[in-house]
């Protein structure tokens, strides 16, 4: 059983995520987040096989170095944000019915990125809406849109 959980977190419903490779199963707890409409958060335990996995994609960390994510972020602590990538390094992982976010400071990550790197690879089947590489794309659409239309009032 490979395990990675947060042990920062203070409360009993602890974040972690556990592959079970002779089951063929893992089991989030506390971090996966259903893609339905009316979904609350995270669910309290949700199980699945190897084949309901769709995808993992790096998050400012191994194959997502992003430089203009990290210049936004170091453009933020101009204006009193202070959040820098390594606090947000994480992977996201897609399954068929939601995903789930593993932060690169849980007990466990590395071990678990590498089983789930071979458990999906390849990364074929990330919805585009939620594919975190097209943030700043979307940042920049979102800014583009706002812009035109305070010109257009102008």
């Amino acid at each position: 059983m490979i395990v990675a959980e947060d042990r920062s977190c203070l409360i009993p419903q602890r974040p972690r995520i556990s592959i079970d490779p002779e089951q063929r199963t893992i089991r989030f707890e506390w971090c996966h987040v259903s893609r339905s409409f009316l979904s609350a958060g995270f669910q309290q335990s949700y199980v699945c096989s190897f084949d309901d996995i769709t995808g993992t994609a790096d998050f400012l960390h191994g194959s997502h170095k992003a430089p203009v994510t990290r210049f936004i972020l170091a453009a933020g602590r101009l204006i009193s944000i202070h959040v820098s990538p390594k606090q947000l390094a994480s992977t996201f992982v897609y399954t068929e019915t939601g995903r789930c976010r593993m932060f690169a400071n849980w007990h466990g990550f590395e071990e678990v990125r590498d089983q789930l790197a071979k458990i999906a690879p390849g990364q074929s089947r990330i919805p585009l809406s939620e594919d975190i590489r097209l943030i700043p794309l979307y940042v920049l659409g979102m800014l583009a849109i706002t812009g035109g239309i305070v010109w257009a009032l102008l």
